[in-house]
């Protein structure tokens, strides 16, 4: 695209700067600024329609989840100036924020990733895409944006209903559960929870199954459940003793938070547990939880060890509320135990006033919750009505095309049937030509010209090139028959005067004295069925059976006429073809 836009604007200045009444110098003064600008704008082509930078891309993307680091230094090393297309741009700030997440690098600003969240909102595939809000999300929860961070990832879970690996489905589950559980929304960080532990069953990697497991059982504790912990930290001794898994630390510190939530649990029960979670702690080479230990301490009698135990907690600003309340709880504890009872009065105010922020945090965010909730539900109506909308509007569009293509049908059949009934009806003609040769002059003009007019339409498949203009055919066609009609009811009155005088007595029209009239020349109605429409014949026959009334009951319309034409002008000299 950027090649093009260039190639593009390099014609057109050309095309409007060098024409134009400009003299010999200046018009020499254009020319070389237009070949320094398409210099620059040719390095700007070559520089950027290479490829190599996307195909570095693409090479990086591929190994980028084994080899974080050399993806990494590679990516700093590019030159920046090189990546010229949004595409390209977009892809490279997504793994520039993959890499340095992978490699611990905690990013708290959202300049690095923007631009592939801007881009991939509207293009890309399906797993970019995720990726590119679950890394949105990562960014916001390092700075503390938890609002911010859930949106993104709340996002992302859109695009995560397939095609994307197990491991970052469990990932985005276990960051909103992260979410949750610092907005202090446990039902939610547990429904989460559980989630990315289901999606983790299926990994090969068994450490996303043990931390989110540990997780289910932390919140269960945290919740008051212990029996649910406890069950949940049994499963998963049972699922590790399977597959020869070494428990870790964390696992050791469940155990004795769950034996901590029992306040009658004795100091014999406490102190394997205590030695259990400090023995894997060292093993691990991983620093002891001092809150957990001090409260452990604490209610074995080892007072001195609690106190210094607590005493190397630090209490950072940014320390999550719930932290700070198991802090100030523990310290309360502490001071009670020592017999310090103002400090414990102090640190219970503390104690009071954060858990004061912390309710009515918890009603801010349960009224979100349920804003988001309410506006979820709006949102889903909404793309509910308009996919019933879209469905409706299918449906018409199929229903006119069935019509219009049966009507489309019908209207050919019957184009066919009156091209027959033309081929039919000159047939017929032609053979009453040959019939009537002691006829009037004029009666044969009649039928020679109707001969005629049916000529163009003996020799073609269709009456048109237009279905409409072929029904405009037809009807003119049946005019014409009418026309026919009405001629030879006016040769029969010039030939048999007294004949015609009498139908017209009974009212007769011409069209209708023409049809008596090819009665009386011999011709059947079924003949006349065959060469004319069948509702014209039937319903002269009817007007005409009207008009004449009683005389004509229980006698056949061409007897009645042969005794008609005989009373009135002698003995019939005809049969067929005489008249």
């Amino acid at each position: 695209m950027d090649k093009m836009i260039a190639i593009l604007y390099l014609y057109f200045f050309f095309k409007i700067n060098v024409r134009g009444p400009f003299s010999g110098g200046q018009r020499h003064i254009l020319i070389m600024r237009n070949i320094v600008l398409a210099c620059v704008l040719l390095c700007m082509l070559i520089g950027c329609g290479t490829g190599e930078v996307m195909k570095s891309l693409k090479e990086i993307d591929s190994s980028i989840q084994e080899k974080p680091k050399e993806a990494l230094a590679i990516l700093a090393e590019m030159d920046s100036a090189s990546i010229c297309s949004p595409k390209e741009k977009a892809l490279y700030s997504l793994l520039y924020s993959m890499a340095l997440d992978k490699n611990y690098i905690d990013l708290q600003s959202d300049s690095i990733i923007k631009p592939a969240a801007r881009y991939y909102s509207h293009h890309g595939d399906r797993y970019h895409r995720f990726l590119a809000f679950y890394y949105q999300g990562r960014v916001y929860e390092n700075a503390a944006d938890y609002n911010e961070a859930l949106s993104a990832y709340l996002r992302a879970e859109q695009l995560s209903k397939r095609a994307l690996p197990d491991d970052y489905v469990s990932r985005l589950h276990s960051a909103k559960a992260r979410l949750y559980f610092k907005q202090l929304a446990l039902d939610r960080a547990l429904e989460e929870t559980i989630k990315s532990k289901t999606v983790a069953a299926n990994l090969e990697n068994p450490l996303f199954y043990i931390r989110n497991s540990l997780d289910v059982a932390a919140l269960h504790t945290n919740t008051g459940d212990v029996e649910e912990a406890a069950e949940e930290l049994d499963s998963l001794k049972s699922w590790m003793a399977v597959r020869n898994i070494q428990a870790p630390a964390t696992y050791y510190e469940s155990l004795l938070r769950i034996a901590l939530a029992d306040l009658n649990a004795a100091a014999d029960v406490l102190t394997p547990k205590y030695e259990d979670y400090i023995s894997s702690c060292v093993a691990s080479g991983t620093t002891p939880d001092n809150l957990l230990t001090c409260r452990a301490l604490m209610r074995t009698g080892r007072l001195k060890d609690a106190e210094e135990a607590i005493s190397q907690y630090q209490l950072l600003p940014n320390t999550p509320e719930f932290t700070q309340l198991n802090y100030y709880g523990t310290l309360e504890e502490l001071y009670k135990a020592t017999g310090n009872y103002r400090l414990a009065f102090e640190t219970l105010l503390e104690y009071q006033i954060i858990q004061e922020n912390v309710q009515l945090r918890i009603f801010n965010n349960d009224l979100r919750f349920q804003e988001e909730r309410y506006n979820n539900l709006i949102q889903r109506s909404r793309d509910m009505r308009l996919k019933v909308l879209l469905s409706l509007l299918a449906a018409l569009l199929l229903s006119a095309l069935i019509y219009f293509g049966t009507v489309w049908k019908k209207r050919d059949k019957a184009n066919k049937e009156a091209l027959v009934s033309v081929r039919s009806e000159y047939k017929y003609i032609s053979g009453l030509l040959d019939s009537t040769n002691e006829n009037p002059e004029n009666f044969r003009n009649t039928l020679t010209s109707r001969l005629q007019a049916l000529r163009p339409y003996i020799y073609s498949d269709k009456l048109s090139p237009s279905m409409f203009s072929a029904r405009k055919d037809i009807e003119h066609i049946d005019e014409g028959r009418k026309e026919m009609l009405k001629n030879i009811g006016m040769v029969y009155a010039l030939s048999y005067p007294h004949f015609v005088s009498k139908l017209l007595e009974y009212g007769l029209s011409a069209e209708e004295v023409g049809l008596c009239s090819l009665y009386i020349a011999g011709y059947s109605s079924k003949e006349m069925n065959t060469y004319l429409h069948t509702g014209s014949i039937l319903h002269i026959n009817g007007n005409i059976r009207k008009k004449i009334g009683s005389t004509v009951e229980g006698v056949k319309l061409q007897t009645w006429l042969k005794q008609v034409f005989s009373d009135a002008e002698g003995p019939n000299p005809s049969t067929r073809g005489n008249y």
